[in-house]
């Protein structure tokens, strides 16, 4: 509330922190975390979204244990304010945890580093193109061969990248 008083939460929110509700509703969020950093962070963004600079969204780091950063999990916050049923404005905190998903991007990411790695060491040519027949990906051996630089095939049709083939 306009107070910073918790009016409502989530079962999720209350597992995170493993909390009972009657702990949170008509807490504030130092009575409830403690005068941390990231609690006190996150009350000026808060005072940022009542100011009317939002709604906001950033990325924060949490820890279920307050005072154990190898417990870190990712989350996207969007903060807005909302009208209650009541007629109140309430500010509306939405915290997404994204710890997994960035873990299965860097994993995907490396992988394809190695695809990538792979494919440029081969001396057959490869190639992929779109429905668009754009080249997505060559690789250096089918670049060379055809006298281009891979930046200058990729992202092009056949006759965008070789018009003196035509």
């Amino acid at each position: 509330d306009a107070d910073g008083r918790f009016v409502m939460v989530n079962a999720s929110m209350l597992r995170f922190w493993n909390l009972e509700e009657s702990q949170v509703i008509g807490r504030d969020s130092v009575q409830v975390f403690g005068p941390l950093p990231g609690v006190l962070r996150s009350l000026e963004l808060d005072r940022r979204v009542w100011a009317g600079e939002g709604p906001l969204q950033n990325e924060q780091r949490m820890s279920r244990q307050l005072d154990i950063p190898q417990d870190d999990s990712d989350f996207i916050v969007t903060r807005k304010l909302v009208a209650a049923p009541d007629g109140r404005t309430l500010l509306l905190v939405v915290a997404r945890e994204v710890t997994e998903l960035r873990r299965q991007a860097r994993e995907i990411e490396h992988h394809e580093r190695m695809v990538r790695e792979v494919i440029d060491l081969e001396d057959n040519y490869v190639m992929v193109k779109d429905s668009q027949h754009r080249f997505l990906l060559v690789n250096p051996a089918y670049a060379q061969a055809n006298g281009r630089r891979v930046s200058d095939i990729v992202g092009r049709t056949l006759m965008e990248a070789f018009p003196d083939r035509a």
